[in-house]
Parts: structure tokens; C-alpha cells; sequence
């Protein structure tokens, strides 16, 4: 019968535990075999640890005791999952602090990544998508207006070089806050690595801000609504 209760304690810690980790399964090998740690391996080798610990103090060398003991520790790791499953939001809100704008999350691919400048961007668990915001005040950089910010691109020669043969046309977005625009682009970096980039300009009273992502081609089918929804989302909080 113990047997039969650690079996069940077991699958339903797995079941949980996907649940909290499956975006692992989006990622390279690395994040599969993370995957596989923290839904499989782990339960396991956890229960049988701290089980066997409390069977030598308390010196019940016996299976029956191993087993009562591994049960016990399956069940708090059920509980523990499950009330850490069910406190986090598939959803939350995400300040860039220093630039003055919040984001919603949509899920939990993506987390908080500061380089070495200091500088904070949110990517995604595998870094196959990235999302940093610069702000300006108008002034600083001479745009006021969407028309000048098209004639700027247009006169600069570095980034018609950049972005040869594609169209530069600005879409209307909406941000509450601050008039929005944005645009959707094929880069080539230096070493022939490829991106899309999707840059989106927002202007308030005062500001110019630019919100850039980069998806990496194979993965734009599985972040590209992601991205569009994080910029949707974006809430001019100056």
C-alpha cells in the first residue's frame, strides 16, 4: 500500500511540476535536461535524501520507514508545488524602472536579464528573444514629431545600410500615454547572424522612446506574439 500512495504522490508532483516548468520544453537541450531534473529527477532523488536523513537520527533502518518517510516529503513537495503553481499569475507586470515604463508579461518564457552596464532587459529563457527600451528627451535627439523621425532614418546612411530594400513605413500602434509607431525589420548582423527587429517609437510631452526587440528567425513563429503583445501592453508611467 505504501508503495501504491508514493507511486500517486509521485505522478502528481510530475503533473504539477510540468505545469510550473513546461516552458523548458521550448528551449535548447540544456533547458530539456533542466526539464527533466525538475519533474523527475528531482522528486526523486529529494525524497529519498531527506528520508533516508531522518531514518538514520532517528535510527529506523527498515524499508517500511524509508518508504513512510519518502511519502511523507512527495506529499510537502505536492503541497509546496501547488501553492507556488497557484500564487503565480500566468501574467504580471514588469517596470522598467529607469525609463519609466511598465509592461505586462504574458507567461512565463520570459524573465528579467541585466548586462553589464547595468542595463535591464527582459528575454526569454532560452535568449532567443530580447526586449530593452531607451528613452531620450526630445530635445537630446531633435525629434518631436514621427514625420521628422522618418526623415532622420531616411538622411542616415548607417541605418539604410543596416536595413537595405525594406520598407521603412511607420504603423500606427496605441500606448496610453504617448503617440506610438512602429516597425517591423530583417537585421544581418557582422557575423552573418540574422534577427528580426522590431523597433517601436513612442513620443509623450517631453520623451523619445525607443522599445527594440530581436527574435531570432527560427524562433519569430514562437515569440512574435509574445513581443507584439509586451509592446501592446507597454504603459507610459512619467
Amino acid at each position: 500500500m505504501r508503495y501504491i500512495i508514493l507511486f500517486f504522490l509521485f505522478i502528481m508532483v510530475m503533473g504539477v511540476n510540468h505545469l510550473h516548468y513546461n516552458y523548458l520544453l521550448s528551449g535548447d537541450a540544456g533547458m530539456s535536461g533542466e526539464y527533466i531534473g525538475y519533474i523527475f529527477i528531482g522528486p526523486i532523488i529529494f525524497s529519498a535524501i531527506i528520508s533516508a536523513i531522518v531514518c538514520l537520527i532517528a535510527r529506523k533502518r527498515n524499508s517500511a520507514s524509508f518508504i513512510r518517510g519518502c511519502c511523507w516529503v512527495m506529499g510537502l513537495m505536492l503541497i509546496t508545488s501547488a501553492h507556488s503553481l497557484l500564487r503565480k499569475s500566468p501574467s504580471q507586470e514588469y517596470v522598467f524602472s529607469k525609463e519609466k515604463i511598465t509592461v505586462t508579461i504574458p507567461n512565463k518564457h520570459w524573465r528579467d536579464y541585466k548586462n553589464d552596464e547595468g542595463k535591464n532587459f527582459l528575454i526569454t529563457h532560452d535568449a532567443n528573444a530580447a526586449i530593452m527600451i531607451n528613452r531620450w528627451s526630445q530635445k537630446e535627439k531633435g525629434i518631436y514629431s514621427f514625420k521628422e523621425l522618418t526623415d532622420t532614418q531616411k538622411e542616415t546612411s548607417a541605418f539604410i545600410e543596416k536595413f537595405p530594400d525594406q520598407d521603412l513605413t511607420l504603423k500606427t500602434c496605441e500606448v496610453k500615454g504617448a503617440q506610438c509607431r512602429y516597425q517591423e525589420l530583417n537585421l544581418t548582423l557582422q557575423n552573418n547572424q540574422k534577427k528580426r527587429v522590431i523597433y517601436t517609437y513612442l513620443l509623450d510631452s517631453d520623451d523619445f522612446i525607443i522599445i527594440t526587440a530581436t527574435i531570432a528567425p527560427e524562433f519569430i513563429d514562437s515569440y512574435h506574439d509574445d513581443v507584439m503583445k509586451i509592446i501592446n501592453s507597454v504603459h507610459n508611467t512619467k
